[in-house]
């Protein structure tokens, strides 16, 4: 087996410049965002926007050309460093997030999940019957290009709402943590049903599929609720009684032990005050 060739010098050198461009404008940028008020987030997504298509290419084709190749292995090369980023910040929400909030509120923060989700996607399906033909993509249903769209609209950015939150000091608040419980209830379901909705739209996928798709999932959700959560409480209590009892604290005072200290209101007595 031959061994496998290194990054190409230009191939590398071309990626360093477009991590450290990057994350010199998301620095600058969010500074800016900062001293405007406004959440450091906000700056930063400014900056891939100003080096994007939407503004370099028009400006200077040649240097957004070179600087950003239109070639697949360059092209992944920088989306995986951006995809571990996106992950090691969903990870760092997931530490932030406190579950003993989320069962507390978990009748709020389901509601506030199923306002966020309704609302969009109704509006989102309106729009998709109500936009004029020549929007549609030839050759496109307008049932499954509205599911689409209003599955789209309702799919939320659970990092960009984490960083806007950590950004305004919030993550920690009430708000803050129903917010993050809410989006993630949110993109579970936008997410898939985005699935469905695209396999109908790639594959023609039958109605008939997706009720039976979304009756799998409701009756997962169902049983989790219903059978895992007390699953899961009487194995821990079997695993605690397995343990057997802790330590006794305090001790249990005995003959062979150290006599008692005599204490007073505000503390244990000196040895030297005892009379």
């Amino acid at each position: 087996m031959a061994p496998v060739a290194p990054i190409g010098a230009h191939q590398l050198m071309i990626f360093l410049l477009q991590v450290g461009l990057l994350l010199l404008l998301a620095l600058a940028l969010g500074s800016l965002a900062t001293r405007l008020k406004l959440p450091s987030v906000v700056g930063e997504l400014l900056a891939g926007v100003l080096v994007g298509p939407s503004l370099l290419a028009h400006l200077a084709p040649d240097l957004q050309q070179w600087l950003f190749p239109a070639q697949a292995g360059q092209f992944h090369l920088l989306d995986a460093v951006g995809q571990l980023g996106v992950m090691l910040l969903v990870g760092l929400t997931g530490m932030h997030l406190d579950m003993g909030l989320v069962r507390r509120r978990a009748g709020t923060a389901a509601g506030v999940s199923v306002g966020g989700l309704v609302v969009p996607l109704g509006f989102g399906v309106a729009a998709g019957f109500l936009v004029p033909g020549a929007l549609i993509p030839d050759g496109a249903d307008t049932t499954v290009f509205a599911l689409f769209l209003g599955v789209a609209m309702c799919v939320s950015a659970i990092p960009v709402l984490a960083k806007t939150l950590m950004d305004m000091k919030l993550i920690h608040r009430n708000v803050g943590q129903l917010s993050l419980t809410a989006g993630m209830i949110d993109d579970a379901f936008g997410w898939f049903m985005l699935s469905i909705v695209s396999a109908m739209a790639v594959h023609a996928v039958s109605a008939g599929t997706v009720l039976t798709s979304l009756a799998c999932l409701v009756a997962i959700v169902v049983f989790a609720l219903t059978v895992g959560r007390p699953l899961v409480r009487g194995s821990l209590r079997l695993a605690a009684r397995s343990e057997g009892p802790g330590p006794r604290w305090p001790p249990r005072s005995c003959s062979s032990c150290s006599p008692a200290r005599p204490r007073t209101r505000w503390g244990w007595r000196p040895s030297s005050a005892r009379s």
